[in-house]
């Protein structure tokens, strides 16, 4: 990144994040490879305040949508029917068993311990999928093209990663 013209990076670690060998990986030890590659580094644990802030409205409008649907899962159901889970799944409230939505999660962490990564992305919903490959194309090139400036960044990787020729105007418009 630093020799496509980045300046600043933002590393985000995970709790629970791995390597490729499932060895845990620590911010501590990122900052620590930075350092020997003399990349001036700080390491900040967010914990609480990361759910600190309020609701937006998309967040109140979802709450409702989904208390709605439990309440109807609640109202349909009969002494046999599976406990529910309420999710969201590509932008549409779902109503599926609680214990099938469970076994899903055992065997993405299976398939992980296996180290079949492609499996355990399969296995997630799509959008996770989508989310990942628009990280990849929006923070790293194919090439090594150097971005100069600090606006369309993003954009200019897309295009790229893409095969297309951006061509941008000097002082033009947005």
């Amino acid at each position: 990144q630093r020799e496509a013209g980045k300046r600043n990076t933002i590393i985000i670690v995970a709790e629970g994040a791995i390597d490729d060998n499932l060895k845990p990986i620590k911010s501590e030890d990122i900052r620590k490879l930075l350092i020997e590659v003399k990349i001036d580094t700080r390491v900040t644990t967010l914990g609480h305040i990361q759910r600190g802030g309020g609701p937006c409205v998309y967040d109140r409008n979802l709450v409702t949508l989904q208390g709605f649907e439990a309440v109807k899962a609640v109202l349909q159901a009969t002494p046999y029917t599976p406990s529910p889970m309420i999710s969201v799944r590509e932008n549409k409230l779902m109503c599926e068993p609680l214990m099938e939505a469970v076994e899903l999660t055992h065997q993405v962490s299976e398939a992980i311990a296996e180290k079949n990564f492609r499996r355990a992305m399969k296995l997630r919903d799509p959008e996770f999928a989508q989310g990942f490959d628009a990280y990849l194309s929006t923070s790293f090139m194919e090439n090594k093209v150097s971005l100069q400036g600090n606006h369309g960044r993003a954009a200019v990787r897309v295009a790229i990663n893409h095969g297309h020729k951006p061509i941008a105007i000097y002082n033009g418009f947005t």
